[in-house]
């Protein structure tokens, strides 16, 4: 069976971990001066490599990150106080390797008698033993726990890396990609590396190549351009054609609206200098509508979507919900502007014209000029 590009490239060193370039330093000193703390965290948003830098962890410290010196535990189905009981009985043991690592994934589903089991062994744990508690809910881990390891914070891996990233596995693998479809795989994997390299697989064995085959074959088209540019022009017939025939082809009022707030983020980007990890007719059907609209009136309709996620969760009516947010953004970013498309066609054109000046009163004559008329 062929080995998964998540798995096959998964960083084998810190020098190959991405978008965590502080911990990566950090750990590797920590290795190269003897200073591995025994008790570690490793916190952060899923697939931004916690569990892959505690491997990395173990292999640099062993020279390789064998099946005897890494035991990993899947807190979320053994995490309770029998399970923590049995792994301290198995520490006792030596593994054959300076170090052993321990690996808790998952670690805030323990149970809080599973972390008082566990507490006295990471005060004291067994000589070589390293214990990394891994989690994406840090606030769930007992602070009598956490304060008895080092945290190291991962975050959500930028764009432009995991771009880079992929092309990298692309041109390893020989896979044929273009650079919008890479850029697409990226955006929707919002900063998560495993899931954007996931999906090149996919892609890659369903023999994609390009973002208009994909967008096809998911049934999924750039629908939030085409929307928020009929808004733009004022017109509301042109506004609910536009709607009617995205609900039909989404069919989810909350996919919708976050399309348009990942809409109104990159017009933001666009105002203000940046540039957007896309190209073709993404990018161009972006720079158009930046162009025509002002910063104010993007705040003012991302204030509106942001309201409308609130509502949309528990409302009854979905739809209603977001054809009524998408009435007060057009209104929001077209105030004060009168639209060509809003007038109907062969309405009478009025002009302001400067009002006439009012006639003259007339002059009183004078004595001389009865005498000038009477000769």
């Amino acid at each position: 069976m062929k080995e998964s590009l998540a798995s096959k490239y998964r960083p084998k060193s810190f020098s190959e971990m991405i978008g965590q370039p502080l911990t990566a330093v950090v750990l590797s000193r920590m290795v190269e001066a003897g200073e591995v703390p025994d008790g570690l965290l490793f916190s952060g948003p899923s697939g931004t490599g916690k569990t892959s830098a505690a491997r990395v962890l173990a292999a640099e410290l062993n020279g390789s990150a064998d099946d005897l010196s890494v035991i990993e535990v899947d807190a979320a189905s053994n995490g309770g106080v029998a399970d923590v009981r049995s792994l301290i009985e198995s520490l006792r043991y030596s593994s054959g390797s300076k170090h052993r690592i321990v690996i808790y994934d998952e670690a805030h589903s323990m149970s809080r008698d599973a972390f008082n089991a566990l507490l006295k062994t990471l005060e004291n744990p067994p000589t070589g033993t390293i214990f990394v508690m891994v989690t994406t809910e840090p606030e769930k881990i007992p602070e009598t726990v956490q304060t008895r390891l080092t945290e190291f914070q991962f975050y959500r891996v930028s764009p432009g890396d995991i771009v880079t990233r992929l092309g990298k596995i692309a041109k390893a693998e020989n896979i044929e990609a273009s650079p919008e479809l890479l850029s697409i795989l990226t955006e929707r994997a919002s900063g998560n590396v495993r899931t954007a390299i996931t999906s090149l697989d996919q892609v890659s064995r369903a023999q994609i190549t390009t973002a208009d085959e994909f967008t096809s074959f998911l049934r999924e088209t750039d629908t939030a351009p085409v929307l928020f540019s009929a808004l733009l022009t004022g017109d509301p017939a042109k506004f609910y054609a536009a709607f009617d025939e995205i609900m039909l082809s989404v069919g989810n009022a909350s996919v919708v609206a976050a399309q348009l707030s990942k809409l109104i983020r990159d017009l933001y980007v666009l105002k203000a200098g940046g540039t957007l990890q896309l190209s073709g007719t993404r990018a161009q059907a972006r720079s158009n509508i930046a162009q025509r609209v002002d910063t104010d009136r993007l705040f003012m309709a991302s204030r509106i979507l942001w309201d409308l996620k609130t509502r949309i969760r528990v409302s009854d009516d979905p739809r209603g919900n977001l054809e009524i947010a998408l009435m007060l953004i057009a209104e929001a970013i077209t105030r004060g502007k009168t639209p060509v498309a809003t007038a109907p066609v062969g309405s009478p054109v009025t002009t302001s014209e400067p009002p006439k000046a009012a006639p003259e009163p007339p002059r009183k004559l004078s004595l001389s000029d009865i005498r000038q008329r009477k000769n």
